[in-house]
């Protein structure tokens, strides 16, 4: 039995009902405070104008998003949609379209030992109790009986939680999924109305294993049929669980992944894992981007895949820089077609299926931002479906591969930081992952892919070490109105960051540089020179002096410059600005990159932030 790999598909077309409407998604940009059942009215109007009654248009109406933004969408005619896209509250009008879906050992290896993730050991390690964190899972849904799941000594839910366990009228009896103190909430969303008696459960096991990897309990002696017998258990194993089914089979429409973001939102969870993706479409035309945009300016931070390689998908999904974007490598654990356990050396090893950048929609940006183990995860499943690999072979654990098994280890890697530093932003939680990842193997060699050294556009920053990133030293730290002006450097227009963040920001630099953990130029001619600038905020020892190093370039032709060489700060929070010059001398080769890094040491905290360079 080998764990097989789920691998992403993308489809343009929308899907078309039987009376010839579509599903569109109206987007009127953010709330402004404005009362949700308002905002709902205000759909239901706008939309009776285009359908001829109030009462066609609440028939019509599939979602209204009313609570991380304004928007709905309904079932149309191209004509109604052409129609509605002329009003004038309306920002966008567009088809949904269709996204697909992409252990035992994997936390210790990447440093997550059993006793800092658990609560009694990890209150001695970190001197405060920890912030009770809640995960919110857009995926396929979960199975409630799991025992990864189950909510023995754990405190009573947050009373911040807004969310709940639905269960449709009609649902099942021996279907219906019970909260818990562990599981805090399972919805459902159907845009197509196809599964109107159906709850969250899961029917795929997707959901289900990107959960437990992400938030499971610690379920001693657990295996698929003996095999990689350990104790299963996510990175954070006491944080709360809700589960956001928006993937119905491995198909998630794009509706339903809208109405997940903005429902998550409301209930308030802490972090996002969303394992699902599609080719690279610009930002403001991808629901995945525009909905994590939002979460991220309510504090909650979002991972989701780098995608896997196929005949469809070639190019890294995910790229928004908002988006924390995982890639997945092996562990030091492999399984035999002989369902044996063998050992990789070295490891880890990038995936052969895990997509590599450049970003396609913007090279300055270094992606995939980061690696987690992604390679033969064992995780909690369904008890009836039978276990991947196997025909007739059912259990409560299975191995599964791919990029969407990286994700929840980041998800999990976030929620178990968001509970030690409960304020930090999600760009500083993004920073200190990435920052103190390693790039070498358990050889002390670069991490390879396939028989040769990769380089950041196959690991990004490197492979996540969660225990380093609690004491990370410096974070690059990045607010919401800094995209906008990212999104204005790479020349969307006004109307098209309007689509993204539902509001209008002025221009206020031509040359801006996204304060970004990683270092990018996608353009560089030999002769030619650019001078870059990063904030660095202190969150270490209050006096501290951070010295620079620069790593030698791949290629001798790029020089770098950092000035000054030597941060000083005097108390935790102080923020300090460097430049980063990168010049290329006039025999550099054209067309290719040239890779590097920079690393502030206080002796104690190494900083690293990757370099990547195109000789134009």
């Amino acid at each position: 039995m080998v764990s097989i790999l789920l691998f992403m598909f993308f489809t343009v077309t929308a899907a078309t009902q039987l009376d010839g409407t579509n599903i569109y998604i109206a987007y009127l940009g953010g709330t402004r405070s404005i009362e949700a059942q308002t905002i709902t009215t205000s759909h239901h109007q706008i939309l009776s104008q285009v359908t001829g009654t109030l009462e066609s248009a609440m028939d019509a109406i599939v979602y209204s998003y009313s609570h991380g933004f304004s928007g709905f969408s309904a079932k149309l005619t191209p004509d109604q949609a052409e129609a509605l896209s002329k009003f004038p509250e309306i920002l966008s009008v567009y088809p949904s379209k269709t996204y697909h879906i992409q252990t035992t050992r994997s936390w210790d290896f990447v440093g997550l030992s059993e006793s800092l993730s658990s609560e009694q050991s990890g209150i001695e390690f970190f001197p405060h109790e920890r912030y009770d964190v809640i995960v919110g899972v857009l995926d396929s849904g979960v199975w409630p009986e799991s025992k990864s799941f189950h909510d023995a000594d754990m405190r009573p839910v947050p009373g911040r939680w807004k969310g709940t366990c639905m269960n449709p009228a009609g649902t099942n009896a021996s279907a219906i999924i019970k909260c818990n103190r562990k599981l805090v909430g399972a919805r459902t969303f159907d845009a197509h109305g196809s599964h109107v008696y159906e709850n969250a459960r899961d029917g795929t096991g997707h959901g289900t294993h990107a959960a437990s990897t992400a938030t499971g309990r610690l379920v001693a002696n657990a295996s698929v049929n003996g095999v990689a017998r350990g104790t299963a258990r996510g990175g954070a194993p006491l944080s709360r669980l809700a589960a956001y089914k928006v993937c119905w089979g491995f198909i998630c429409d794009e509706a339903d992944i809208l109405a997940g973001f903005d429902t998550a939102i409301h209930d308030g969870v802490d972090i996002i894992s969303i394992s699902v993706g599609r080719s690279p479409h610009r930002y403001s035309t991808d629901g995945l981007a525009i909905g994590a945009y939002h979460a991220m300016e309510r504090g909650i931070a979002v991972a989701a895949p780098a995608g896997n390689f196929d005949f469809f998908i070639y190019q890294i999904a995910n790229g928004a820089p908002w988006l924390f974007t995982v890639a997945a490598s092996t562990i030091d654990r492999k399984i035999t077609e002989s369902t044996q356990i063998d050992n990789y050396k070295p490891a880890p090893v990038m995936a052969p299926f895990s997509l590599t950048g450049p970003n396609s929609l913007d090279a300055s940006i270094i992606k995939p931002d980061i690696t987690a183990p992604g390679v033969d995860i064992l995780a909690a499943w369904p008890t009836n479906i039978p276990v991947h690999g196997t025909n007739a072979t059912y259990g409560e654990y299975s191995l599964l591969s791919g990029t969407s098994m990286a994700t929840p280890h980041v998800g999990g890697a976030l929620a178990f930081l968001k509970s030690i530093h409960p304020t930090w932003s999600p760009a500083a939680l993004k920073s200190a992952l990435m920052t103190t990842a390693s790039t070498l193997d358990n050889t002390n060699a670069t991490i390879t892919r396939g028989n040769a050294p990769s380089n950041p556009f196959s690991f990004g920053s490197g492979i996540i070490q969660p225990a380093k990133a609690v004491d990370p030293g410096l974070i690059y730290d990045i607010h919401p109105e800094d995209y906008i002006q990212y999104l204005w450097s790479i020349n969307y227009t006004s109307v098209e960051i309007q689509h993204i963040t539902g509001s209008h920001c002025p221009k206020h630099s031509t040359d801006f540089s996204l304060n970004y953990p990683s270092i990018a130029i996608d353009k560089l001619a030999p002769g030619a020179s650019r001078t870059i600038s990063r904030i660095v905020t202190n969150v270490g020892t209050g006096r501290s002096s951070y010295t620079v190093a620069v790593a030698p370039p791949s290629d001798a032709a790029l020089a770098i410059a950092v000035n000054p060489k030597t941060l000083d700060f005097f108390f935790t929070g102080q923020k300090l600005s460097y430049t980063v010059t990168l010049s290329l001398n006039k025999e550099a080769a054209g067309k290719s990159w040239i890779f590097s890094a920079l690393t502030w040491t206080d002796g104690t905290h190494q900083v690293r932030s990757p370099i990547a360079v195109f000789s134009s």
